[in-house]
């Protein structure tokens, strides 16, 4: 356990496996089975896969993920999962990217060595497309439904981490979406005053130009 802790024997020992040399770079939204190691309590441990949030040189962010067992959540906890249906019953050919039904655990986001990676699973939740039930459930927990019919989970994701995390962000592009659909609304009354005053414009100066 104590192999990569500050005076263990390979602290600091991250593995380049890139055959350039360069690090191992995951995009936002990858998903990698990780070996979380020793939990205690109710901390998610052992390996899981984890979708990716955040890549730096050693390390990255992830949000654990496990298989939807039926456990039944309440308060702080119930705002703060995803639960995802399988799409492992697409057309033939189609490479799932959640096999079983799944949940996202966005209350036990982590910060780990690349050293935790197990396996590159070669897909990204960006592909997956939240069907409109869960948008509909999601949306229940916010301010206002900032979810839309058609959002992909990266986009689900990040819009409940600013829901978790910074409230007020939420908030302020409420705030500016319904400043913007004001300003469009009047431009579009004063686009058709515009016309109006042109067309009556046209009129006055046909009627002058006559014998």
């Amino acid at each position: 356990m104590n192999k990569h802790t500050l005076k263990g024997p390979e602290y600091d020992t991250y593995r380049v496996t890139n055959p350039s040399g360069s690090p191992l770079r995951y995009a936002r939204g990858r998903k990698v089975l990780v070996d979380f190691g020793y939990g205690i309590d109710r901390e998610l441990f052992q390996p899981h896969p984890a979708i990716v949030l955040g890549d730096f040189k050693e390390t990255l962010v992830v949000v654990p993920t496990n298989t939807d067992d039926g456990t039944v959540f309440h308060g702080d906890v119930k705002k703060a999962i995803i639960r995802i249906p399988s799409d492992n019953t697409q057309p033939f050919g189609h490479q799932p990217i959640f096999p079983k039904n799944t949940i996202i655990n966005l209350h036990q986001i982590r910060h780990i060595s690349k050293n935790r990676i197990q396996k590159d699973l070669y897909c990204n939740v960006k592909d997956y497309i939240v069907p409109n039930n869960v948008i509909d459930e999601l949306n229940r927990y916010l301010p206002y439904p900032a979810l839309q019919y058609g959002d992909h989970l990266m986009q689900v994701i990040m819009v409940k981490l600013a829901h978790l995390y910074s409230p007020d962000l939420l908030h302020q592009i409420k705030r500016l979406s319904d400043q913007m659909k004001s300003l469009t609304s009047q431009l579009s009354i004063l686009t058709a005053q515009l016309e109006t005053i042109k067309q009556t414009a046209t009129g006055s100066n046909s009627q002058n130009e006559l014998p």
